[in-house]
């Protein structure tokens, strides 16, 4: 993730801790995060992205991945993208997308071959549109709330993770050049 911020002397992606993601969860108290209910026992498996831009923390994603065991007894994942919170006044510029496809990388990345699946809900259009380009798939739930998912089984690992740095590297750019914008209309 460093050499895709790199080009950005002002940004910074941090791995930030439970009183990061706290913090940002205020500015959502609507929404439902699994860290919610149950922060310690996905004390191992999950992770907070913090969005940084002239040391001002802009947004957050926590990333949230399941340990299972499959048919020949390996320990494979499935991952939610569980929260994308952007602080009020920076909203509409790209961050959301831009903390999206990072964790996604950062998912694939770190989990590698045994990630099998990447779910998420889907409550803003923007979300929606983000999961739609990279080929998730619909999943309606009982409850009438939306979800994607992405089935990594069979697909090409390392195309699919070039395309993500690719829209990722598109979106990084766009959303550097608006907060430029912002900074110099004050």
């Amino acid at each position: 993730m460093g050499s895709r911020i790199a080009p950005y002397p002002h940004m910074q992606v941090l791995e930030g801790d439970m009183v990061t993601f706290k913090r940002f969860r205020f500015l959502e108290p609507g929404l439902v995060s699994l860290l919610d209910s149950s922060t310690t026992a996905l004390e191992n498996n999950h992770k907070v992205l913090v969005l940084v831009y002239k040391n001002d923390p802009l947004g957050c994603i926590s990333l949230i991945h399941f340990p299972r065991h499959d048919a020949q007894q390996r320990v494979v994942y499935n991952a939610r993208l569980d929260l994308v919170i952007v602080a009020n006044g920076f909203r509409g510029m790209g961050i959301g997308r831009s903390l999206m496809l990072l964790g996604i990388s950062s998912l694939l990345e770190t989990l590698g071959s045994s990630l099998h699946s990447v779910i998420a809900a889907t409550p803003h259009p923007a979300v929606d549109r983000v999961l739609r380009g990279l080929e998730f798939t619909l999943l309606p739930a009982q409850d009438g709330s939306l979800q994607r998912m992405l089935d990594l089984q069979g697909l090409d690992r390392p195309g699919l993770l070039h395309v993500v740095g690719d829209k990722t590297d598109e979106s990084l750019k766009r959303m550097h050049h608006n907060l430029r914008r912002l900074v110099f209309k004050v």
